[in-house]
C-alpha cells in the first residue's frame, strides 16, 4: 500500500484536482481505493460496461489501445484513466487499457463525485470528450 502522502503528491499533479480545497482533496483520496495490476494485464476492455469507475495512475504504466487493435498512447503516474466510460451516456469502455509494467492506481465510483464534488465532475467530463477527441482522431 502506498502512503497518503505519496499519493497526495502524485494526485496534486494531475489538473482535475485543481478544484479542490486541501480539506476536499484529503477527503477525495480517501474515497478512492487502491488496485494493483501486474504487467501485461488488462484493465479495461473496449465495450464492457464502466460500472462508473475511473482511476488515477499511481504507479507503473498502462497503454490504449483502440478496439481494432491500433496503439492510441502510453499513460503514467498522475495521469486518469477511464473518465470517458464513467461519465458518458453509455456507461462503456471506449479503449482498452492494458498495464505495461506493474501498475497501481486509485480508483473512484463516480456517484460519490457527483454528489460531493460537483466541479470536479465537470472537468472529468470536459477531459473525457478532450481523450474521445484523440481517440477519434486517431482511429482514422
Amino acid at each position: 500500500m502506498m502512503e497518503a502522502s505519496e499519493i497526495k503528491d502524485i494526485a496534486k499533479k494531475c489538473v482535475i484536482f485543481e478544484t479542490l480545497d486541501d480539506e476536499g482533496f484529503d477527503l477525495f483520496l480517501f474515497y478512492g481505493e487502491q488496485r494493483d495490476f501486474p504487467s501485461g494485464a488488462t484493465i479495461y476492455r473496449t465495450g464492457e460496461g464502466a460500472d462508473g469507475t475511473f482511476c488515477l495512475i499511481l504507479s507503473g504504466a498502462v497503454e490504449i489501445v483502440t478496439q481494432t487493435g491500433r496503439w492510441i498512447r502510453k499513460m503514467g503516474p498522475s495521469e486518469i484513466i477511464g473518465e470517458i466510460g464513467a461519465t458518458g451516456p453509455q456507461n462503456k469502455r471506449t479503449v482498452t487499457v492494458r498495464a505495461i509494467e506493474p501498475t497501481r492506481l486509485l480508483e473512484w465510483d463516480i456517484k460519490y463525485i457527483h454528489t460531493r464534488w460537483p466541479p470536479l465532475l465537470k472537468k472529468l467530463k470536459e477531459r473525457a470528450w478532450k481523450h474521445l477527441a484523440q481517440y477519434y482522431e486517431s482511429t482514422k
